[in-house]
């Protein structure tokens, strides 16, 4: 009877095989083996010809391995959290511009696992995978990168998964929205909403440009002071708070239905070729406010 290190190699050279490798090959050489257990030992072949592709960065062979991964759990060759695994080997050791090359690869995947059993066993760990993956990424930065990971997992896990659940009613009261409560009058002097500029018109002549509308700093402070309440949506149960908050919405939400959005042809072209941008909230009263 063959040792475990002899069918050991016997795995991977197969998988080191420059001819390539398939999954009857696979197949074949787990049936020759006697051994008690033989998922193990394909599990570790399969992880450590992983390490060594990630080291070489050849990024389809990652890809034929992390396949062929896929096609030995379903055909019971190797253990069901195996290609769970090789991902999450691939996307905790590769930077974030090759993961994000790969993410549309194993979406196509591991959505292919998503209604046969073997998903139970590793959805903890894809899920954990996720989730470090987000922590790495910036939202500011990598904001379209992180809402493909949130769609892909919210494809994946049903509505009441309870990582994704807020148990506890928890607010992020941690976020902080720097403003200036008490702003200089002086600092919105001729700051207008939109661009006060006219340019002459002949007798007789009209035009459809929207009136500006002045900022002040009494327009500053309701702006702001509402994402107070965003944050903490428990104060609208303050009786002194809530006329507060109301006052505030209807004056900013008066301003925003007065203004007549204008958009041509050569507007919607450059919104379609230019990159998206997201950037921070600009909170200073002396940034001129743009609706």
């Amino acid at each position: 009877m063959e040792s475990e290190d002899a069918c050991f190699a016997k795995i991977e050279s197969l998988l080191e095989d420059p001819s390539g490798f398939s999954l009857s090959k696979l197949k074949l050489e787990s049936e020759k083996m006697k051994l008690r257990d033989k998922k193990s030992v394909v599990d570790v072949a399969l992880r450590k010809r992983m390490l060594c592709l990630l080291a070489s960065h050849s990024l389809e062979e990652v890809k034929s391995l992390l396949k062929m991964g896929v096609a030995a759990a379903l055909a019971n060759i190797c253990s069901a959290p195996t290609p769970f695994l090789l991902f999450a080997d691939v996307f905790n050791t590769k930077p974030i511009s090759v993961c994000q090359q790969l993410f549309g690869f194993m979406e196509e995947t591991i959505t292919t696992l998503k209604d046969v059993p073997l998903f139970g066993s590793g959805r903890n760990t894809l899920l954990r995978m996720c989730n470090d993956l987000l922590r790495r990424l910036s939202k500011s930065q990598n904001t379209a990168f992180c809402g493909q990971i949130q769609l892909f997992l919210s494809r994946l896990f049903p509505l009441d998964e309870k990582s994704g659940l807020n148990l506890m009613s928890n607010f992020n009261v941690e976020k902080e929205i720097v403003y200036n409560k008490a702003p200089d009058v002086s600092a919105f002097k001729h700051q207008t909403s939109l661009d006060g500029t006219k340019d002459e018109l002949e007798e007789g002549e009209t035009t459809d440009a929207p009136t500006p509308i002045e900022v002040d700093a009494s327009l500053y402070v309701k702006f702001w002071s509402i994402q107070e309440f965003f944050k903490i949506p428990t104060l609208c149960y303050d009786k002194n708070k809530w006329p507060v908050f109301q006052h505030s919405t209807e004056t900013v939400l008066e301003i925003f239905s007065s203004i007549k959005l204008q958009f041509s042809e050569d507007t919607d072209m450059q919104m379609e070729t230019s990159s998206a941008k997201f950037s921070k909230y600009l909170t200073s009263e002396k940034v001129p406010v743009v609706f």
